[in-house]
């Protein structure tokens, strides 16, 4: 009866979904503001994406998780470049990337926050300046091959997987170029995922942030801005 082992993957999707919402609900809280909290986190919790994703027994919960959870971390970092601000988006990148391999994007937002910090860029010249963002490349290889030890032990084989989801043709999902895929994603999936009040309150989202702080606008949009353009020079679309 396999019916255990799936309802403990679907227990962990939506305490993953939860969770992710309630990080949401933070990162909103850290650029705009309770109110703007509340609203991400409630266009979050009805995402038709995000409630068909919470019941699945599959990685696609938990990599949202953790790429949100990197991000928050690089945003906290823009306020105070603690170490430990630098091991969560790290660790949490490394989680990431063992969860799906894609994942490992999330880091991006990390060097963006990193050189935006304004006492960063006073030390930048100073060696001890790069050793927080050397330690947190180093946690994302720790997690990673913590978390997913047989991607190294059995590296043929990883390799092998990482070429069958780099192959050009698959029934019903062959993709565009890349420019015409980030079209076909932005206009269709994103505000199917989303939700189409989600997807219109995106841009306008940004204008306000980057008159606000365009700080933490950049280092949120690097990581959409990178996982968009990794997901549209893939030769396959889903």
């Amino acid at each position: 009866d396999p019916t255990p082992f799936y309802t403990v993957g679907r227990l962990f999707a939506a305490f993953a979904c939860l969770l992710t919402i309630a990080l949401v609900y933070r990162l909103g809280t850290a650029v705009g503001g309770r109110r703007t909290g509340l609203f991400a986190a409630a266009l979050l919790s009805v995402s038709p994406l995000e409630l068909f994703i919470s019941r699945l027994a599959r990685p696609d919960a938990p990599v949202v998780l953790f790429c949100t959870m990197s991000v928050w971390g690089a945003l906290r970092v823009l306020k105070r470049p603690s170490l430990a601000n630098y091991l969560l988006a790290g660790v949490a990148a490394g989680l990431a990337m063992s969860t799906k391999y894609y994942g490992v994007v999330a880091i991006v937002a990390l060097p963006v926050a990193h050189f935006l910090n304004a006492e960063t860029r006073r030390a930048i010249r100073k060696p001890a300046s790069w050793g927080k963002l050397v330690i947190a490349g180093i946690s994302l290889l720790v997690a990673f091959a913590a978390t997913s030890p047989f991607a190294l032990l059995e590296w043929p084989t990883t390799l092998e997987n990482l070429a069958s989801e780099g192959r050009s043709t698959h029934l019903g999902a062959d993709a565009y170029p890349p420019l015409a895929n980030l079209m076909w994603y932005c206009v269709h999936i994103v505000p199917a995922g989303l939700g189409l009040l989600a997807a219109l309150a995106v841009p306008f989202g940004i204008l306000v942030l980057a008159r606000r702080d365009w700080k933490k606008m950049l280092v949120m949009s690097a990581f959409v801005l990178c996982f968009l353009a990794l997901i549209s020079v893939h030769t396959l679309h889903w």
